[in-house]
């Protein structure tokens, strides 16, 4: 893959990631709380369906299309719409019943019975679309597919809430986004000929579908953590609570899109020492790409939590302004992704752990953000997640040191971190503390004025501080000696 077609694939995963941030700043406005929860809750019934129903079927064409020839490639996706059709149809028909179960019938005044098993059935039958010309060899045509779902998104969910101002209006955009994303996903295999001969083969079926139990529910486990909050906001308080919880989570995509660009530059690396028996150099690396992150994620995090209540104000009206102190729990809790550890687990091949730990951080999550909510409401259920954050990151960081016969002391660079940790804490503290003088501004100035002493404080910090001080120059220098993998990268 080209430069070129790498970066374009990033940058339009990246409108699509601020389209769907920032989506929900128009919503709000010109929805009410309860029916933007109503939205919310369509959203979180279709994500689990998917993670406990599609196997990851979609995305598995990825490996096994390349791996048939090309008069079979029909077959391999026509088996993989067939079956998410018959899980498409299964969600549907469960997802009302166990909707009403869980959350009473307090969603019944707010949308019409047809719309939630539509979309769920629809949304899992379109799940091609997002990598089904990755899957023909042709990336520039799935930059374009997301684009253009990016622009199609935004024009019809933005457009039913601004001319309907309803819930049921913006169902019905849903639903259509999701039969468009079909519609593509039958005309691309039709015209490109890289999917001749759609059809159903039941050979297939079943070892895709084998395929898709060993590796797909494994992953759903730790992807359904970050579904439960929403469940219990759901079930135990009400629409406006999943609303609000949904505002709050804002920032965890943000610090994933940056622990993903580390893992992704490390993992491969990472995998090849593990099977070249070289833990201690895989160690190593994971250790720098460890601190890298801190590099970044702790100022984020530190800015985050100190300008909360008004960027939120700001952003999502004051209306939302209780989901700022669970915003600020689950920036902590996710600050935890600079001990990141999984990739190692991964390449040493501990399956068994995976799902043992995932199973625990599922449990223990869902028993504390439910424990949580009865005694704290909101901040609870974050508090919840917090917990299970750190017990999972504590699991592989143990498991770890056991498998690869290290020291605690050894496997990151804890001195270094600490000093970030306290480094952002303390311009956190102070751009807070300057804020009480701003009391009377605008969330507007309030929020900029914060922002810029964080940065100042933090910076004046970063140079005087001599360990960090230290710790950056030692960081660019690294940069500049190594060369960008994608510079190397050829077609």
């Amino acid at each position: 893959m080209t430069r070129r077609v790498a970066l374009l694939l990033g940058a339009t995963s990246a409108a699509d990631y601020v389209a769907q941030l920032l989506l929900p700043a128009l919503l709000v406005r010109t929805l009410t709380p309860a029916d933007f929860g109503g939205y919310r809750i369509l959203w979180m019934v279709a994500q689990t369906a998917v993670l406990l129903l599609s196997l990851n079927m979609a995305l598995n064409l990825i490996y096994l299309v390349p791996q048939q020839p090309k008069e079979r490639r029909g077959a391999v996706l026509g088996t993989v719409l067939a079956y998410l059709l018959v899980a498409g149809s299964l969600a549907a028909w469960l997802a009302g019943p166990l909707l009403s179960a869980v959350t009473g019938t307090e969603l019944d005044r707010l949308l019409p019975p047809w719309a939630l098993p539509l979309f769920v059935c629809a949304w899992m039958v379109s799940l091609p679309f997002d990598q089904i010309a990755l899957v023909a060899g042709q990336p520039r045509i799935q930059a374009k597919f997301t684009l253009a779902q990016t622009a199609i998104r935004i024009a019809l969910l933005g457009g039913a809430a601004w001319f309907t101002r309803s819930l049921s209006g913006l169902a019905v955009a849903l639903i259509t986004l999701a039969v468009l994303r079909l519609f593509a996903v039958l005309v691309f295999a039709k015209s490109s000929g890289a999917f001749p001969a759609l059809r159903v083969d039941a050979k297939l079926a079943v070892s895709q579908v084998r395929y898709g139990v060993g590796f797909g529910l494994g992953a759903s486990l730790f992807a359904l953590r970050s579904q439960v909050d929403a469940w219990i906001a759901a079930a135990m308080l009400d629409p406006i609570a999943v609303a609000t919880i949904s505002i709050a989570l804002a920032i965890v995509p943000i610090i994933g899109v940056i622990r993903q660009a580390f893992t992704n530059a490390t993992v491969s690396e990472v995998a090849r020492l593990i099977a070249a028996h070289q833990p201690h150099a895989a160690l190593q690396i994971n250790r720098d790409a460890n601190l890298s992150t801190a590099l970044l994620v702790f100022p984020l995090i530190g800015a985050f939590i100190a300008l909360a209540p008004d960027a939120i104000a700001l952003v999502y009206t004051p209306a939302y302004a209780a989901a700022a102190l669970p915003a600020q729990l689950y920036a902590a809790a996710y600050a935890i992704c600079v001990l990141e550890m999984s990739t190692v687990v991964q390449a040493l091949g501990d399956g068994r752990f995976v799902m043992r730990s995932g199973a625990l951080m599922l449990a223990c999550g869902t028993a504390g953000a439910a424990l949580g909510a009865n005694v704290w409401g909101l901040p609870g259920i974050a508090l919840g997640s917090l917990f299970a954050m750190w017990l999972g990151s504590a699991l592989n960081i143990h498991h770890v040191i056991v498998r690869c016969q290290r020291s605690l002391a050894s496997i990151q660079a804890w001195a270094e971190m600490a000093w970030l940790l306290g480094l952002s804490a303390a311009s956190a503290a102070s751009s807070g503390l300057l804020l009480t003088h701003f009391a009377h501004g605008s969330y507007l100035q309030r929020t900029l004025a914060g922002g810029c002493a964080f940065v100042v404080i933090h910076g004046v910090l970063a140079i005087s501080v001599p360990p960090i001080r230290r710790l950056h120059v030692r960081q660019w220098r690294a940069r500049v000696a190594r060369p960008s993998p994608l510079a190397s990268s050829h077609s």
